[in-house]
């Protein structure tokens, strides 16, 4: 067996390495210093982190294929083990000392640790909670570099500027009529972009990318009824002239005839997956693909022309259902791009409705000009989300009928929600590669689509929101170890049947209520103008949500009414039936309570098991750190009267845990019962034999320590014939002393 002196040999060999390490890198940084291109620098740990990716998912595989193949094809002996010719073997001290350390580890072991399936059990969610608890707070780090606070007040400025009036523009909310339409384009969106010196006149630092596009949605006939509308895809001539005929000099001047002429969607698969949504309006729902568009140009009197022409022959009508504005804004400074659609729709009322949508991401951002903090987390994450998907790949690999557990599909489900994660990651990379090369290739009068590119960027965030929602009920699963978790999970399971109920209940009324109102007051109200709204209205309004509603909006339909809807909703919601669910709630939490303390009487807690399992790096840890050491304080009193009250107070401790409901003086009184007497009697006796051994060895240690030679052998068998020369001088003393 290799001995101590191998693992000082080892700790030395180790000591000398890192001293090394550090002198040459004290040495760099003091001559030379650490001058390297950021990027440079950059592309280096991106290349560590794709070797090390490939290391664990391409090679590492391919390895013990190989290996296992060989193994399998050219079965070979197995080698005869030698013993290295510099191997110590062990002298009688280290022997002892083991011994020691055995009869330390068996004291501090209680009846309570011999349950193996409880082990067991600490074990497995031990090695789950750093897997678990790793991966989970990785993935928070993903959340916090991913997610841009700087980006709501870019969205916040845009919004402010295009929707409400300002000293140069006209603000979208200010239309009412379709003939403000034109207006609006020419003064916002024409003028205010060359007002200075050619840039826009709110900021120089937002640039127009490419040109903006108008896109109109347009009904068949006068739609009447609340059916689904049928939307026009025919092409015309000039002010939507029947018969529609090709002219050989339609594509030289294609700003005439185009915006008359249906928008050929482009077939790919990208595009039926990204840009296949619709615009929810409040009179009806607009596809993306499809319309009839128009371009403006890149300089000011050519975008007045075509919006003259467009005028000229009625290209906005009563046919128009919407009008949608859609162009991009790029801040170079903020490295930031606006993605804006302003929408106008015309109601059966002849009024206007509009809605202004900002979108604000970075796009032009690659891996190299991201932080060395946020490429750490990624490649943390990337290498945690391996062990995690290896974990739950080595589990089904050996028993795939797991497989039908709930936790295990969880489990399969955050594998799946990981993958769909790196390949919406690599599509975004693609994504914006294409776009750079778009954008170097355009020219100025072309428009530029950025609604692929920011959809996958939201279907990210929206993927990685799924994903800590799953990883944060499987971290529930694995800190059930925890007397609370155990509490609130035994609770929700047993009183799932009456909450259920009681919830049941409460939507049901919550839903009348909200239909109720919505019939009085949905034409006056913005928050019941539907009954869905309404329902969410008096859902979370009970709840104590305000959300900028008023209790004046519940009196459209008379005072008494309007008095009884909103007593309904703040006292007998809120209140009666709240109360009665925090009730029901507090029982079931009670019993359960009185459950778990009646199971877990004998039972070890997770910490305890820890901190056997670990105690020799506790007590290494406390060897380096010396002040860290419990020191015995007397305060006063004897060893003995200390040991007595100690005693006394630990049996007290043990049998408030069987018995909760009695008093503390009358436990004291009463006294424990007489199984618990004889099971700590026993104890104790078990405990003094086992530290009678202790002291045994350790004496027979310090008898060889004086008295033998440096292995601890000691002159004779039984170590009473002693040469008197080798005896130490004390003993030579108080030898002489006897006689």
């Amino acid at each position: 067996m290799v001995l101590s002196a191998a693992t000082s040999k080892n700790t030395v060999f180790l000591a000398i390495t890192t001293l090394i390490l550090f002198v040459c890198f004290i040495a760099v940084a003091a001559t030379v210093g650490f001058r390297h291109e950021s990027e440079a620098y950059t592309n280096g740990l991106i290349v560590v982190a794709m070797v090390m990716v490939l290391q664990y998912l391409i090679f590492d595989p391919i390895k013990f294929i190989i290996l296992a193949f060989d193994h399998a094809v050219w079965p070979q002996d197995d080698a005869i083990y030698h013993v290295s010719k510099s191997s110590v073997t062990q002298s009688r001290f280290d022997g002892l000392k083991m011994r020691l350390s055995s009869f330390k580890s068996e004291l501090l072991i209680t009846e309570e640790h011999r349950n193996e399936k409880l082990n067991e059990k600490y074990g497995r969610i031990a090695k789950e909670l750093v897997l678990y608890g790793s991966y989970f707070f990785s993935l928070l780090l993903i959340v916090v570099v991913h997610v841009d606070q700087q980006l709501y007040y870019n969205t916040n400025i845009m919004y402010q500027l295009f929707n409400f009036n300002t000293k140069h523009t006209m603000g979208l909310s200010k239309i009412f009529f379709q003939y403000e339409v034109f207006p609006y384009i020419e003064k916002t969106l024409i003028e205010s972009f060359y007002l200075n010196n050619g840039n826009w006149w709110a900021m120089d630092q937002a640039q127009l990318m490419g040109v903006v596009r108008l896109r109109q949605m347009r009904l068949r006939t006068n739609h009447i009824g609340l059916d689904d509308p049928k939307w026009d895809s025919g092409d015309y001539l000039p002010e939507w002239t029947l018969p529609y005929q090709r002219l050989h000099y339609k594509d030289k001047f294609w700003r005439i005839y185009d915006p008359f002429l249906h928008l050929p969607s482009e077939s790919s698969f990208l595009n039926s997956v990204l840009l296949n949504f619709n615009h929810y309006g409040a009179v009806h729902v607009y596809p993306e693909s499809g319309g009839y568009c128009s371009y403006l140009m890149a300089k000011k009197i050519n975008s007045l022309k075509v919006l003259e022409y467009l005028r000229s022959y009625s290209w906005m009508g009563v046919n128009t259902s919407a009008l949608f504005l859609d162009f991009t804004l790029y801040s170079a400074d903020a490295n930031v791009f606006s993605v804006v659609t302003l929408r106008v729709e015309n109601s059966m009322f002849g009024l206007q409705c509009t809605n202004t949508d900002v979108e604000s991401v970075r796009l032009i951002q690659s891996a190299a000009q991201k932080s060395t903090v946020s490429l750490f987390v990624m490649s943390l994450y990337v290498i945690l989300m391996i062990q995690f998907m290896r974990s739950l790949l080595v589990k089904l690999w050996f028993d795939p009928k797991v497989i039908m557990e709930i936790w295990n599909m969880v489990d399969l489900f955050i594998c799946v929600m990981n993958v769909v994660l790196v390949i919406l990651k690599t599509l975004l990379e693609w994504e914006k590669i294409m776009l750079c090369d778009k954008i170097e290739r355009a020219t100025r009068a072309q428009y530029l689509n950025f609604l692929r590119p920011m959809r996958v960027d939201q279907l990210t965030s929206i993927i990685l929101g799924f994903l800590v929602a799953a990883t944060t009920l499987r971290l529930w699963k694995v800190l059930q170890f925890a007397r609370v978790f155990q509490h609130f999970t035994r609770t929700l399971s047993s009183a799932w049947r009456a909450t259920a109920s009681l919830g049941l209940a409460i939507v049901i009324l919550l839903t009348a209520i909200g239909v109720a109102s919505s019939v009085p007051n949905g034409s006056n109200a913005i928050l019941f103008r539907h009954f869905y709204r309404a329902i969410i209205t008096c859902f979370w309004y009970s709840m104590g949500f305000n959300g900028g509603m008023v209790p004046s909006e519940l009196f459209y339909g008379g005072m008494w009414l309007g008095l009884c809807f909103y007593l309904f909703l703040v006292f007998i919601v809120a209140i009666v039936m709240m109360n009665v669910f925090a009730s029901l709630i507090y029982d079931y939490f009670k019993e359960s309570g009185q459950e778990l303390k009646e199971h877990d009487t004998r039972c070890i807690s997770f910490f305890a098991y820890l901190s056997i399992e670990f105690a020799d790096v506790k007590n290494r840890f406390f060897g380096w750190f010396g002040c860290c050491r419990n020191k015995y304080q007397g305060k006063g009193y004897t060893v003995a009267e200390n040991v007595r009250y100690w005693s006394s107070k630990r049996v007290v401790k043990h049998y408030h845990h069987q018995k909760e409901h009695v008093r503390v003086y009358d436990r004291v009184r009463e006294g424990p019962s007489e199984t618990y007497r004889q099971e700590d009697y026993h104890r104790k006796v078990r405990r003094m034999f086992k530290v009678a051994d202790i002291l045994m060895l350790q004496l027979e240690i310090l008898k060889r320590r004086l008295v033998g030679d440096e292995n601890g052998n000691l002159s004779s068998t039984d170590g009473s014939d002693s040469d008197p020369e080798d005896m130490p001088e004390l003993y030579k003393n108080r030898k002489s002393k006897k006689k």
